[in-house]
Parts: structure tokens; C-alpha cells; sequence
């Protein structure tokens, strides 16, 4: 009889289940055979099989003991070979192989089997199947891929992931073949089960949960692990529990499908799906990914063998792609199960991307290609927005989704959230504009489920809005390195799967139906959350890694640009070669570009090898893009040329008209008689461009006299620069204590203060050191004093400019150049900082004589308030956001902005608008953001708000100004009555032309992607200034919108049509 010591008892049991006991190894594999071959090759790179079968000649023999040579991230190919024993005739048989890192096991004719690893812990998993029954005496030949990282790269785990190891010592523990004892394996899991029913389930309430204690007390009682006779009794007991819990055979597996009766509907039901969350790169680089795909899908074909009812969702095209080249039988294999609906491919993203730092068209672009390939290879898209891993969700997502075609959303992170638990786990998202998505948040808080009986009822008892819905989904398997679901966790479920008592039934299904059930019987009931949705934690990300950030920021509008050019080009030049506009190129650059917004790597988050590569990635977009694109101009600029002198080709990609200063590159056109800037390298001119058109100006109209004045000014105390819009004083110590708005004669700056004042911060975060910045670093902060140098560098009449040198600290410098020109509302700070810290942060601070209670910020096609206080926990926990090109902090009638062109952390506390410029964090990459940094800022007083003001327009020229090149000759097929037209413009300032290409369909049809940036509705025409013979309505997928109409066509030319935006 059981003795009334619960405590006790449930010690006694988890002792009885431990590696030294039930889960040893003896007892799982009780034969061994250790008489084997193996011998080993180490690659000079990641090889694939092909390549590795050509060197069988240079394979060594080894031994159990040895040290695989070579540094961490090399490869070692091993080859494997045994006989079966005669005697193990009927056996279940394994390779049993371990070195301490991850491997991929290979047929002897090349094709991927399964995936191991070495790892310690849960997703350890060092067994591969070689038959479910063994004939005897058949010969094993394998081959194993040994690639010397564990599941989380070489990096050691303290409160958060280390920068990688230097060396690390890989040795062959184990390599054997084994054969399973099918009832010890039966008998582990049924008693981890029940052994789990007690300790899970609430003891004072559970009357199961006392009975599951019982029973596996008993268990143990009964089962003598040193005889196997015993075995049997304890199978029967766990049996005869399985079966008393359960609800009677008719009852004992509701899915959706099935009519609720009421003893069932009350029940809380689970929808159970198998994940393998891959991080495209982390702790390892984008080639260590490739791999790991391999390696981890298809050790799941193997899983959907075993367990049928077993479903496997994968996410991120990009990973798709690359297992489709690297592994196309695999591949193809995978494509049968998706077919046969084992496999379900999902997200609809190329990669499961950051949601704060890319562009709108980035994000249209995530959907684009990755909805494409969906449709290319599975032959239809997914309803479903897959991204559980994510820092925080842009509030104009939900548009984005229902353009994609896209109606629930899946994600987890805000139950990471720091200081406030989010209300929900099932919800109405509610974007920018209105638009709704049905969104779940997996109440287990994790998309790396171990699928155990913990994890299962936390679904239930975790679920936030149980007085409206009664489903949720259970994503389980090994997740961020790899590996996804292994045996352990369908042995648990199937053993969970019928319902049992206080515990929810569980369904093997695609997530696709859980949502469509709540959508038809439980979205009415609801709850909404509208706007952003907000991470509390990892809100250095808007800063960590600042040069990736800049190569993000300047590419995105270099591909924006390249495909207007040369969209203009297509439809200005009717004879033009259709292979100028390279697609398949431009698609290679998008991709490159949208790989590396994945959600580790430009957040600044992965190892230092990542941005390597990165690096190299950004590098290959600017070459070959720049180049496309200085074609293209030369190309238009002949269309534009009427005369044959020597003059420079304007071009702007904007949809309104532009006046500004423009820089032209000596080594382009010399023009004598024009102001150059402080070295030499740069003529300055005043241009006007139309509406996205180009324009040549001769060398005569370039220095044609000047409207408006410009003036520097030397006092005692420091500088005046003054044009006819705004004066600005800065002092001999670098700061500026006036920014007056001319029209309304107001001052910026607060009383008693000064604007552009450096503050450097101590870093030091709780736990993720690249991620995090928490809030007490606000309380230790060091104000960066007086520039050590000043002086006037530019003194119009274009452009006037100071440039202060200051000491940030013994080992970093910052020099800058401030800087107003002709016609300008906004003074620059075009800055310049070589920075050698660690665990520091540097920002920029502007205390502005502005008072109000929430400053607006830019995210992708729009804006969003966030208050200036910290008046409520949610307040409070917004001390660092994310915005884009600006920031804006106006009253009544007054205002200041704040342009960047590549930052995005941001904070405003009452009047203090800040700007976070650089990060030292050192791990996982020990030298993040060490070295040289070029950045630009500005700031803009204006009355009225921030529309009547064009601060959205201001910005987006601030950082896309118009394209100079020399202009070239004449151009045989000129057209230019067409040329000198808008190629597209609105007749409302809020509409913003964001993208114009080529269909992804068709090369003779267009695409224009319009938004309306106000934060209202809007009716705008648009006027083409090329032929048009149809315009229609579109997603942003390029589909037309199902029973729409040609949009009517109306003007001279009929080139004209109206839009209304909502």
C-alpha cells in the first residue's frame, strides 16, 4: 500500500524514470555490436555527397576515442560499415553514433536519411533506424556527414548565447549498431506519461492526478528493471489506467469535424501540429543552414513512416529553395508528402523576417516571392502568417496579410513580454487601417512544445480567453537549431491523444482547420487589439549592428529605384531590348536582400560570421544593382537630351516634384563657377526635377543666378547659419541653443537647453546582451561635453557648414559636419564616429520647447502614436521604440522633426526626443559595431502638423535625393513629348508612389504600388505620362481583385484614373 507521502512519492517516481534507471541506454538497446568499420575524410569545405564519394580513396580508418581533426565549423565525412548479426534475425536495428555535433546520415546510393546530433539534453538524438526487422547477416553501409557545431552553433550558454568558442575538441563517443527492446520502449513511455498525469495535474482537484500518482507508484513497485518477466505486469497496470481515464471508444477523439454533444463541447481541444523552427542564421552561418534543413526534415519523413496521423508544418521559401538545390530527393519527397497532407507548407514569407526594420515593400516583397513559390511548387498559398519568433509586429501587417491573401496569423513572442502579460491568446488583430486577421498565440508559450503532459495542459490551464474559445494549437519539436519533433514526443501524444480527463483532447491536424473552426464559431465572440503589436523585451535590436541597418535602408531604396528607372525606360522607349530590364537579376538581388531581414540577422542578434556574409550579400546587391542602374539613366538621359552639350542628367524617383541642393561627382562633370563642398569632390548645384521624371541641365542652366538667401555668420559666442526659412545658432562648444522658425518666429529648443547634445549610457541588459537594453540603463547615463574643435568649412552660397570634432570618450571620436542649405526647412548632421566601447550606448538628445503627449513615428506605410509619458506599465515598457525615416513631436500649430537616413531606435520622454546612434554589446559577437560609422540626421521645425508641414515627404527626399549623372547624347528614339511629362504623379499630397516594376506575370504590364501616408482617406487621380490602354485594382500578390472592373480612364490621353484610399 502507498504510503501518504506525495512529495516523497512523486520523488520516488521521477527517480525511477531517470537515464539511470527506465531511460537507460542498457535497458532501451540491450544488444550491441561494436565490431564495425568506419574511417573518415575531413573535407576542405561543406561538401556535398557527390563531391565526398570521389575521395572514398582518402578516407582513413578511425576508432571510437579519436579526434575528428579540423576547426570548429569544418566537415568530416565518415564512412560507415558492419554486418548484422545472424543471431539479431526480427531485431529492430540502429546506428547508434555520436561526436558531439550534428550529422547527417547518407544511403550508400546518396540519399538523405536523417539527421543526429550530439547535444545534451532534450534534443539530443544520436539513434537512426536501419530496419524495422532484420533479415541477419545483411551488410550496413552508410555514410555520415559530420559537421563539427552543436544544434546552437559553438557558442556556450550562460544567461543567454556567448560569442563562439575559438577551438573546440570533437571526439567519436559512440559507433555501434544496437537493437531496441520494443517493451522497454513501450513500458518508458507509458510510465512517463502517467508519471507526468500526477506531477501536472492539480493535485487538490484532480482525482486523475491522484489515481496517475498511485498507479506509477505502483509501476514501480511491480517492475523489477533486472527482470523482464516483470515487465509485463507493470505494461498491463499502465494499460488498464489508460483505459479507465478515457471517456467511453465513441467519445475518445473529438475533432472538428465531429458534432459537439454536451458532454463534449465543454472540452478543451488541442490542435497538435510538429515544427521545426530553423533559424535561416543565429549562432551559425546561412551555409550551416542549409544543413541543418536537410538534417532536420528528413529526419521528419521518417517520423510520418512511423506515425501516421502525424502532421509537420514548415515555413520560410528561402529554406524550401535551398533544400530544392541542395537536396532534390529530398525535396521531391517532401513535396509527395505535402501532396498526401503530412506536410503543409506555411508562413508565406521568403524568410520569417523582422517586423520592425524593413520597408513596406520589403514586407510585400516577403510575401511576393514567398507566395509564389508556394504556388510554383505546391500548386497553392497558405492562409496562414507563420512567424512565432519575432521582435515585435508592425500595425500595418494586418493590410499586408489580407493583400497576400493571408487571413490568420500565428505567433508567441509577447508571452516573453517583460513587464506586462498580454490579455490575450486568440484575438482580432486590428491594423493601421482598419484591417482585421484572426491572430493565436500557442497558450504552452512556446513553438518548441516537448509535447509532454507540462506542455499539453498549460495549453489549457494557460489560455486567456477561455470564456470565448475552447482551441489552441500545440507546436512541438526542437526548434531555433534544428531538429524539430523526435519519437519521444509522438509516443507522449499518442498516448495523450484520447481524451482524457482535466486534460484537453488533442488532434493531429493542419493548423489551417483550427483557425477556420474558431473563425465560423468563435470570432464573433472576440476580443480586439488595434495597432501594434509591441515586444517588451529585445528593443536594442533597433540599434545593435548599425551598418547592416545602413546597408538595409540604402539598398531598399536602390532596388525601389533601379526597377522605376527601368520601368520608365520600358515604357518610354518602345524599341528597347526587353532584356534590359533583367528579372531573373532583380529577383536575385530582392532575395538576397530579403534573406538577410531575417529575424536574427538584422536585428543584429546573430554571431560575427553572419555579418560576414551578410556583408558580402550587401555588397553583391550595391555592385550589381549600381550598375544596372547607371545603365538605365544613361539610357533615359538620352531620351531626355535635345541639344548635344555638355550639361548632367537630374532624376527623380519621387511621385511629388523636387527643389534642393544636389551633389555632382567631379569625376562625372566638371562645371566651373559653382560652390564645391569642403574636399573638393563634389559640385553643388540648385535643381528642380518633375514629379518622378528626369532632367537634363546644360552646364548654363545649372549656374543660372539663385532665388533665396543663404548666410553664415561668425560670432563671439559661436555660428549663425540663416536661410529664409530657418536660422540656426550653435555654440563654440558645438551645440545649438536657438533653432528659430523663420515664418512663425518661434525657437525649438527649450529654455535653458541644448539640441544635439551626445549622451553615452551604461549597457549592461539582464540577459541578452545584443538584444536588450533595459530600462535602468536611463538612470546611468554620462553627457558628452564641448567639442574639442569647431570650424566653418562651407560658406555658400549653396550650402553653408561647421565641422566640430568631439571626443566621445578615451577611445571614440565623433566628427561632424552641421550643415543648412538654400531652400532647406531642416539643419543635417552628417556624422562620423569611430567607436572602440563595450557595453555602451551612445544617443543624441533634442529637448525641444514642444509639448505633447505622444510624439508619431514612421513604420512601413504609415505612422503610429506612442506617448511621451509614463503614465501606465504599457507606457512605461515603450521607453525604446521603433520608427523609420522620422519622428515628429507636435502641439498645436508647432512641431519638430527628426529625419535619419539608416537609424531606427528612437525615445521621447516629454519634451526630449531622442535618436539612438551606436551599441558595444559583445556577445554573441564580440566585436558588434566596433569601428567606423557614417550616418545622417536632420531636424525640421514647421508649423502646423506634421501633413500640413510635408514632413512625410521631406523625409523620404532627405533620404532618396535625386540621382545625377552627365548627361549623354542624343538618343535616336527620343519620344519627347513623352519624356518631359511626370511619369506618374497624384494630385494629393498624401499619396506616395512607393514602387513601380514590372508585373511579375506579364513584361508588357505594370505594376504601381501606391499608400496614402496622412493616416486618413484619401481620393487621389493619378495621371500616367506614358500610354495606357487598362488599369486595374490588384493585391499585392498581382492578382486582380476578384469582381473588379477596369478602373475608368479619363484626361487628354486617357492617362488618367482615380483611386480612393480607406
Amino acid at each position: 500500500m502507498m504510503q501518504k507521502h506525495r512529495d516523497i512519492t512523486q520523488s520516488r517516481i521521477e527517480q525511477f524514470k531517470d537515464k539511470e534507471n527506465l531511460k537507460n541506454r542498457k535497458l532501451l538497446f540491450p544488444k550491441e555490436l561494436e565490431k564495425i568499420e568506419i574511417s573518415s575524410w575531413p573535407a576542405p569545405d561543406r561538401v556535398p555527397f557527390s563531391e565526398a564519394i570521389k575521395h572514398l580513396d582518402d578516407f582513413k580508418p578511425i576508432k571510437v576515442g579519436d579526434k575528428l581533426d579540423g576547426p570548429i565549423w569544418s566537415t568530416h565525412w565518415i564512412r560507415f560499415a558492419a554486418t548484422i548479426p545472424a543471431e539479431w534475425e526480427g531485431d529492430e536495428v540502429f546506428l547508434i553514433f555520436d561526436f558531439g555535433g550534428e550529422v547527417l546520415v547518407w544511403s550508400e546510393s546518396g540519399t538523405p536519411l536523417q539527421g543526429l546530433n550530439g547535444q545534451t539534453g532534450e534534443d539530443r538524438r544520436t539513434d537512426f533506424r536501419i530496419t524495422k526487422k532484420a533479415k541477419g547477416g545483411e551488410s550496413v553501409l552508410l555514410f555520415l556527414e559530420c559537421a563539427c557545431n552543436e544544434l546552437f552553433g559553438n557558442s556556450e550558454w550562460v544567461v543567454g548565447p556567448s560569442a563562439p568558442r575559438e577551438t573546440r575538441e570533437y571526439n567519436i563517443k559512440e559507433a555501434k549498431l544496437a537493437v531496441l527492446d520494443q517493451q522497454c520502449w513501450k513500458l518508458l513511455w507509458d510510465f512517463t506519461v502517467i508519471a507526468d498525469i500526477a506531477k501536472h495535474l492539480d493535485a487538490e482537484k484532480s482525482v486523475e492526478c491522484a489515481e496517475a500518482l498511485r498507479v506509477a507508484n505502483l509501476m514501480v513497485n511491480q517492475i523489477n528493471l533486472d527482470d523482464k518477466s516483470t515487465w509485463a505486469k507493470g505494461l498491463d497496470t499502465a494499460a488498464r489506467f489508460f483505459k479507465r481515464l478515457s471517456p467511453s471508444s465513441s467519445s475518445s477523439s473529438r475533432d472538428f469535424d465531429d458534432e459537439e454533444d454536451d458532454q463534449e463541447k465543454f472540452q478543451f481541444h488541442l490542435t497538435a501540429v510538429g515544427h521545426c523552427h530553423i533559424d535561416t542564421a543565429w549562432l551559425w552561418p546561412y551555409a550551416e543552414t542549409r544543413r541543418k534543413a536537410g538534417r532536420s526534415w528528413s529526419t521528419q519523413l521518417r517520423l510520418i513512416e512511423d506515425y501516421d496521423s502525424y502532421k509537420f508544418v514548415c515555413s520560410q521559401m528561402q529554406q524550401w529553395e535551398w533544400l530544392r538545390e541542395d537536396y532534390p530527393d529530398l525535396f521531391q519527397q517532401l513535396k509527395e508528402r505535402v501532396a498526401d497532407g503530412h506536410v503543409i507548407p506555411i508562413g508565406g514569407t521568403w524568410v520569417e523576417m523582422d517586423c520592425n526594420i524593413p520597408s513596406g515593400e520589403s514586407l510585400c516583397r516577403q510575401f511576393l516571392y514567398g507566395q509564389n513559390f508556394m504556388q510554383k511548387h505546391f500548386g497553392k498559398r497558405t492562409e496562414i502568417f507563420w512567424l512565432p519568433d519575432t521582435f515585435g509586429y508592425a500595425a500595418q501587417l494586418p493590410q499586408l496579410m489580407l493583400q497576400a491573401g493571408i487571413k490568420y496569423f500565428l505567433t508567441q513572442k509577447l508571452s516573453w513580454n517583460q513587464i506586462n502579460k498580454f490579455p490575450h491568446n486568440t484575438f482580432v488583430w486590428e491594423g493601421l487601417d482598419g484591417s482585421k486577421v484572426l491572430t493565436h498565440f500557442p497558450p504552452a508559450d512556446t513553438y518548441c512544445s516537448h509535447a509532454n503532459v507540462h506542455d499539453v495542459n498549460k495549453s489549457q490551464t494557460n489560455f486567456k480567453d477561455k470564456d470565448r474559445s475552447s482551441s489552441a494549437l500545440l507546436v512541438f519539436g526542437h526548434g531555433d537549431g534544428g531538429g524539430g519533433p523526435n519519437p519521444n514526443m509522438l509516443e507522449m501524444l499518442t498516448r495523450l491523444k484520447p481524451s482524457i480527463a482535466h486534460l484537453p483532447s488533442i488532434e493531429f491536424a493542419d493548423p489551417l482547420k483550427m483557425f477556420k473552426h474558431i473563425e465560423k464559431n468563435d470570432q464573433h465572440k472576440l476580443a480586439s487589439w488595434v495597432g501594434e503589436l509591441y515586444f517588451e523585451y529585445h528593443r536594442a535590436t533597433y540599434t545593435t549592428q548599425a551598418k547592416n541597418k545602413l546597408y538595409n535602408r540604402k539598398l531598399e531604396l536602390l532596388l525601389r529605384d533601379l526597377e522605376i528607372v527601368l520601368s520608365v525606360l520600358s515604357l518610354t522607349k518602345v524599341d528597347v531590348d526587353p532584356s534590359f530590364y533583367d528579372q531573373q537579376e532583380i529577383d536575385r538581388l530582392w532575395k538576397l536582400l530579403l534573406l538577410n531581414q531575417f529575424h536574427d540577422v538584422i536585428p543584429g542578434t546573430s554571431i560575427g560570421c553572419v555579418y560576414e556574409d551578410s556583408t558580402n550579400h550587401y555588397q553583391d546587391i550595391q555592385k550589381s544593382a549600381s550598375s544596372l542602374l547607371s545603365k538605365a539613366l544613361g539610357r533615359l538621359s538620352g531620351v531626355q537630351q535635345e541639344h548635344q552639350e555638355k550639361g548632367i542628367f537630374c532624376f527623380n524617383s519621387l511621385s511629388f516634384p523636387v527643389s534642393s541642393v544636389v551633389e555632382i561627382d567631379v569625376s562625372e562633370i566638371e562645371i566651373e563657377g559653382l560652390q564645391k563642398n569642403s574636399d573638393q569632390t563634389k559640385t553643388l548645384a540648385f535643381v528642380s526635377v518633375p514629379a518622378l521624371n528626369g532632367t537634363v541641365l546644360s552646364a548654363q542652366q545649372i549656374t543660372a543666378p539663385l532665388v533665396g538667401s543663404l548666410s553664415l555668420v561668425r560670432l563671439e559666442k559661436g555660428f549663425v547659419l540663416e536661410n529664409d526659412l530657418i536660422s540656426v545658432s550653435i555654440t563654440n562648444d558645438g551645440w545649438i541653443d536657438h533653432l528659430i522658425h523663420k515664418p512663425t518666429g518661434r525657437d525649438s529648443v527649450s529654455p535653458q537647453s541644448l539640441l544635439n547634445r551626445f549622451v553615452i549610457f551604461d549597457d549592461h541588459p539582464l540577459y541578452w546582451d545584443a538584444w536588450d537594453v533595459d530600462i535602468y540603463h536611463l538612470e546611468k547615463r554620462y553627457d558628452v561635453g564641448r567639442a574639442e574643435s569647431i570650424e566653418v568649412i562651407e560658406e555658400g552660397p549653396l550650402r553653408v557648414a561647421l565641422r566640430q570634432v568631439v571626443k566621445l570618450s578615451a577611445t571614440s571620436t565623433l566628427t561632424q559636419t552641421i550643415s543648412l542649405s538654400l531652400g532647406d526647412p531642416h539643419v543635417v548632421f552628417d556624422t562620423q564616429v569611430d567607436w572602440d566601447e563595450a557595453h555602451k550606448f551612445l544617443k543624441v538628445e533634442f529637448p525641444l520647447d514642444v509639448r505633447s503627449s505622444e510624439a508619431r513615428y514612421e513604420i512601413p506605410f504609415g505612422f503610429v502614436s506612442r506617448p511621451t509619458h509614463f503614465n501606465t506599465t504599457w507606457d512605461l515598457a515603450r521607453f525604446e521604440v521603433c520608427g523609420h525615416r522620422w519622428a515628429d513631436l507636435s502641439e498645436y500649430d508647432f512641431g519638430v522633426a527628426l529625419f535619419n537616413d539608416c537609424k531606427y531606435g528612437f525615445s521621447t520622454r516629454n519634451n526630449v526626443l531622442t535618436l539612438s546612434l551606436l551599441r558595444a554589446p559583445k556577445y554573441p559577437d564580440e566585436k558588434a559595431d566596433i569601428g567606423s560609422h557614417q550616418f545622417k540626421y536632420a531636424l525640421m521645425p514647421h508649423s502646423g502638423s506634421l501633413q500640413q508641414a510635408s514632413v512625410v515627404q521631406r523625409a523620404i527626399l532627405f533620404n532618396n535625393p535625386i540621382k545625377i549623372i552627365a548627361a549623354q547624347s542624343a538618343s535616336n528614339d527620343q519620344n519627347l513629348e513623352i519624356a518631359k511629362r511626370p511619369f506618374i504623379e497624384t494630385d494629393q499630397a498624401a499619396v506616395i508612389v512607393e514602387t513601380l516594376k514590372r508585373s511579375e506575370e506579364d513584361e508588357k504590364t505594370f505594376v504601381v504600388r501606391l499608400y496614402e501616408s496622412f493616416g486618413g482617406s484619401a481620393r487621389t487621380t493619378i495621371r500616367f505620362g506614358f500610354p495606357v490602354s487598362q488599369v486595374r485594382e490588384t493585391n499585392l500578390l498581382e492578382d486582380i481583385l476578384e469582381g473588379s472592373d477596369p478602373l475608368p480612364l479619363s484626361g487628354p490621353d486617357s492617362s488618367s484614373t482615380n483611386v480612393s484610399f480607406r
